[in-house]
């Protein structure tokens, strides 16, 4: 599932509605991510999703280079890094924070982010 150069990440969002593979908030359901196609967003970034009402389960496969452009939700978000690292901007300030294989990092509603999967060099 894991190409060379890329990353894989696993980021949660409350409150997101999606077109994607939805589940039903009257009952449980079991998903297989193998059994949810990727959408692809350019040539650097790939993502899966499982939603609900009021949550989102995104899977993102980030080259290394892939920019995330800046935005916001109103929903709070936590991502999980698989493997590599991601390196974010955040707030209005644009503090730097570069979170790597193995840890997570929480935002806040409302808070302006982007992010990128640096190369190499750049992961700090």
């Amino acid at each position: 599932m894991i190409l060379v150069n890329e990353r894989l990440y696993v980021g949660a969002r409350s409150g997101t509605k999606s077109r994607r593979v939805g589940m039903s908030p009257t009952h449980a359901e079991h998903y297989r991510w193998k059994e949810i196609p990727w959408e692809t967003l350019n040539d650097k970034i790939n993502r899966r999703f499982i939603y609900g009402e009021k949550i989102m389960l995104t899977q993102l496969r980030l080259k290394e280079g892939a920019v995330v452009p800046e935005h916001h939700h109103w929903n709070e978000q936590i991502s999980y890094v698989l493997t590599g690292s991601l390196k974010f901007w955040v707030g209005d300030n644009h503090e730097e924070i570069i979170v790597k294989e193995g840890e997570s990092i929480f935002l806040p509603s409302n808070i302006c982010l982007l992010y990128t999967s640096p190369s190499p060099r750049d992961r700090g």
